[in-house]
């Protein structure tokens, strides 16, 4: 139902967007006339927000919705992703689903569930600072491997605020977690791939320096790796 209704949405929206396009002279001679699209539009606009209330409701508010939400915890990584999964489409519907998201980032009583929840944000909303704000945050947990999943997440935020890459920065200068400053190198690379413009200048610095004496041989290979994407991504 919520895959019709957002369909039907679409193609009554971009008809009066497109009046003159082949496909919507073809809907008018099978019946579609202006008012009809009219009204199709308006049901599908007020199924399309029942459907997503139900949604929400399914999944706080009965015992097999949370059921599922909750799988995100499982300790079968299988239901985790699956899980994960269906949270991300629906947030992708619903916007609502995001604020919950940060809320598990930030609260949720199992770490895994955190974990999952920073994978889901990755996915979900890159370019929003709220989601940046909880990753950076996420980066300095004491559980290592959350740490470690925000450190991966903030190499694909978009348009990051300052304290991304200073958070990135700060995790490959001076973490004690050896996997998080290799993570770390890697997202500064990708950050500056996507943004030139928000990665620091002491950036470049940093990488080179670690490619060049850390004592971690992997830790070389990701700064190594990460300089390499930036001069690709500048060519």
């Amino acid at each position: 139902v919520l895959l019709a209704a957002f369909l039907l949405l679409v193609v009554t929206g971009f008809a009066l967007r497109f009046p003159e396009a082949w496909w919507v002279r073809w809907l008018r001679e099978v019946g579609m006339t202006e008012p009809v699209r009219q009204d199709i539009h308006r049901v599908m606009a007020v199924l399309l927000v029942v459907t997503a209330i139900s949604h929400m409701w399914y999944i706080f508010f009965t015992k097999r919705g949370k059921m599922e939400f909750q799988a995100m915890g499982s300790p079968d990584g299988d239901v985790r992703w699956a899980a994960a999964k269906i949270l991300v489409e629906m947030g992708r519907l619903h916007p609502e689903v995001l604020g919950v998201t940060i809320g598990l980032v930030r609260a949720a009583e199992q770490p895994v569930v955190r974990r999952m929840a920073t994978f889901c944000l990755r996915k979900l909303a890159p370019d929003d600072p709220r989601a940046a704000a909880a990753l950076v945050s996420a980066s300095r947990d004491q559980d290592v491997h959350l740490k470690r999943a925000a450190c991966m997440a903030l190499g694909v935020v978009l348009d990051p605020p300052p304290a991304v890459p200073e958070r990135l920065l700060q995790a490959l200068t001076d973490d004690p977690d050896p996997v998080s400053r290799r993570l770390a190198a890697l997202a500064l690379g990708e950050l500056g791939a996507q943004n030139p413009a928000a990665l620091p200048a002491r950036a470049r610095t940093e990488l080179h320096q670690a490619e060049r004496k850390a004592e971690d041989s992997e830790l070389r290979t990701a700064a190594g790796r990460a300089l390499k994407r930036l001069e690709h991504a500048s060519v």
